[in-house]
């Protein structure tokens, strides 16, 4: 009776262990992605590379594109490289790879190598393309001309009696789960990402499944760190070509941390009747003055932390500057430039969001090694179950005349 309830505490010893030994090492981090669709043929693509590196030195960026679909699908491989150079994204390299047809569950491997020229931040795009979808993930890496001290949390002994509870993860998203345009029009979603968790929230990046008949970029790309109780916005802008046939287009996104995932859609709908030029305007109008407002509080949230928001806040005052001219022109019914002014609104928006997750990229890692105390008391609950369950299968192996007799002598 007495092994059978150490045999049990030991267990329990050792699952308590091993949940906080994966919680604290990162350990358990999931490093793949995986969007569900609901067609039939689906796809998905990955990324792999090193997320810093000396200037000069080769960055091997590998993507591969499986189809988990339950058809046969044709899927090509595109990764570009973008530089933070001079506060803005430059171009850098395009990587193509040709059209291969893929059976269910085939896998697609496409290998790029990259020099970074100089010491800065820089943007992996990887799409794929298969039938009419693209599926679109980034990443990102930074070259530094010497070693770069990257974040290590320091770990120290526990107490002994204390009680470990593990701290809650959550993440909440709000967005507008359906936008409407044109033929030829733009329209910019928002995606309001927040930490609802006690942890903080690293390397926050969003993987997208969309129409490739859709231009759909993403600002800003990956931001580092969201604190609890804080949010931050990411920004799609959305253009359906000229030549887009009427209809209703899913965009599917995953927003993912390395502590988290939560999943959204959005309904892209092209109109055949336009929207009355007034309303729209109007509506256009509202919807950045929100922007912008959710954006200044970000800027101000971060810039308490002791972020350089600087850039982001220059980029947004000249936001605000062509919606207030957007709104006077509105007001006299000058439709025209009360557009022209919305264009250049989005575009200094897009530039505030993008900059503002680019001032809180420090490239957080999880740590690389485990604490040695806990690795031990894991191994030594493993070798004494193992030594109490060698010691039951030997007595049930005992004749059992000689097993009564041990009973008797036990019980007297």
């Amino acid at each position: 009776m007495h092994e059978r309830l150490l045999l049990v505490a030991l267990l329990l010893l050792l699952i308590l262990c091993l949940g906080y030994f994966l919680r604290i090492t990162g350990f358990s981090t999931l490093t793949d992605i995986t969007i569900s669709v609901l067609e039939k043929t689906a796809g998905r693509i990955t990324i792999d590379y090193k997320s810093a590196l000396e200037v000069g030195s080769q960055q091997n960026i590998y993507a591969e594109f499986t189809n988990i679909g339950n058809t046969n699908l044709n899927a090509r491989i595109e990764i570009k490289i973008y530089g933070y150079i001079n506060n803005t994204l430059k171009p850098l390299a395009s990587y193509y790879d040709s059209t291969v047809p893929l059976m269910s569950g085939q896998r697609r491997g496409f290998r790029a190598v990259f020099v970074p020229p100089e010491a800065t931040v820089y943007y992996i795009q990887a799409r794929g393309y298969y039938d009419t979808k693209v599926v679109e993930t980034w990443g990102v890496f930074r070259a530094y001309y010497k070693v770069v001290e990257q974040y290590r949390p320091v770990y120290y002994g526990i107490p002994s009696g204390t009680i470990l509870v593990p701290r809650r993860v959550s993440m909440e998203l709000n967005y507008t789960d359906r936008v409407k345009l044109m033929p030829g029009d733009t329209v910019l979603a928002s995606i309001l990402i927040s930490n609802t968790g006690e942890v903080d929230l690293n390397n926050i990046r969003i993987y997208l499944v969309a129409s490739s008949l859709l231009s759909i970029s993403v600002n800003g790309k990956q931001v580092a760190r969201l604190a609890p109780n804080a949010s931050i916005i990411f920004l799609l802008t959305i253009t359906a070509p000229p030549n887009i046939s009427v209809g209703e287009y899913p965009l599917e996104f995953d927003v993912i941390s390395d502590e988290a995932k939560e999943s959204g859609k959005i309904t892209v709908e092209v109109l055949s009747v336009a929207v009355p030029e007034e309303e729209d305007i109007y509506n256009m109008i509202l919807n950045y003055q929100y922007l912008i407002s959710e954006v200044e509080r970000e800027i101000d949230a971060y810039r308490n932390e002791g972020y350089d928001v600087s850039l982001a806040n220059e980029s947004l005052s000249i936001a605000k500057q062509y919606l207030k001219s957007a709104k006077d022109n509105y007001n006299m019914r000058l439709f025209d430039r009360a557009k022209e002014d919305l264009q250049k609104t989005r575009k200094y928006l897009e530039d505030a969001v993008f900059q503002l997750a680019n001032a809180t990229l420090y490239l957080y890692a999880p740590p690389a090694f485990a604490p040695y105390w806990l690795v031990v008391i894991l191994a030594v609950a493993a070798v004494l179950i193992a030594l109490l369950y060698y010691r039951k299968r030997k007595k049930e192996r005992r004749p059992k005349i000689l097993r009564e007799m041990v009973a008797e002598e036990t019980e007297k």
